[in-house]
This record gives C-alpha cells, structure tokens and sequence, in this order.
C-alpha cells in the first residue's frame, strides 16, 4: 500500500478495467494501437492463469477506483523479468503510476532472492514512460526495433 494506491490481485471483476485499457487509443498509442475487448479479455485470462506472471490492479484507496494495471512477465528474450503498466489517461500525470510501480518493485524484490534485475522495454518516443523508468531507477540498457518502433530497453537492479 501506499500513501494513495493500494495494489490488489488482477482478478475476473477488472474485465472492465482490462478492456477500457486495452480498447483505447490513448493508452495503446505505444503499443500498437488499441486492441479489441476480446483481446483484452484474453489478456485478462493469461494474467490470471499464467504461473509466470504477477499482475497487480492499481486501486485508489480514497474511492476503491481501479485505475491501471502492473504486470510483471517473462520479457521477450526470454532472460528477464519485465514490467509493464497501463493507467487511465484521466489518471496521468497526477504521479500515481510513479507511486504504484515504486511499491510494486519494492515488492517484487522483496518477495523473490533470486531476481537480480527487472527490466522494461517502451517505445523511445513514448518520453513520458522513459522519464518515468528513469526516476524509478531504471537506465537504458540498449536500444533496438522491434513491433517497426525504435524500443528502449531499461533495467534496475537490485
């Protein structure tokens, strides 16, 4: 928990969450675009189900608001764990991505000895989600292409 966000357990009730997230454009805009609510649900379902993966529901504590998602997953080299994050765009700017994503590294850290490092991959014109890893404590490892977008490639240790 944190001053203003608690995390809770990705569970069946944040279909709704799952889909206003991945249906909009906004949110999508470094992400290929938005997707559709099937493909939201089917996400839904792996973050459920999928042994690999902790998702986490960014909640308000003031209103109960279910306002993003924190995910952490096998990255695509297959070597790291990553994270992601989704929030409402009514919700960005205000700094609670910035507070949930601290408490969920925290914790993630914590909770497992063997994780050395958690990296994230964002497209390198997405600047606010650069800036973002950077004050969590992230530093670019590399750049590259892949989905036809310039990514950077971030990691925090320990």
């Amino acid at each position: 928990m944190t001053e203003r966000c608690r995390l809770d357990a990705v569970s069946e009730q944040d279909e709704a969450l799952l889909v206003a997230l991945h249906t909009d454009g906004d949110v999508r805009r470094y992400l290929g675009g938005a997707a559709t609510a099937k493909a939201a649900r089917r996400q839904l379902s792996h973050m459920m189900v999928d042994p690999s993966r902790q998702a986490m529901i960014i909640v308000l504590r003031q209103t109960g608001e279910r306002i993003g998602t924190i995910d952490f997953h096998l990255h695509h080299d297959s070597e790291h764990i990553e994270v992601s994050y989704l929030v409402l765009p009514r919700f960005w700017g205000a700094g609670f991505a910035r507070e949930a994503m601290a408490k969920a590294l925290h914790y993630r850290f914590s909770n497992d000895s063997t994780l050395d490092c958690i990296v994230a991959e964002t497209q390198t014109a997405n600047a606010a989600s650069c800036r973002l890893l950077e004050r969590l404590g992230f530093t670019e490892m590399r750049r590259l292409r892949r989905f036809d977008a310039e990514q950077s490639l971030y990691i925090k240790h320990r």
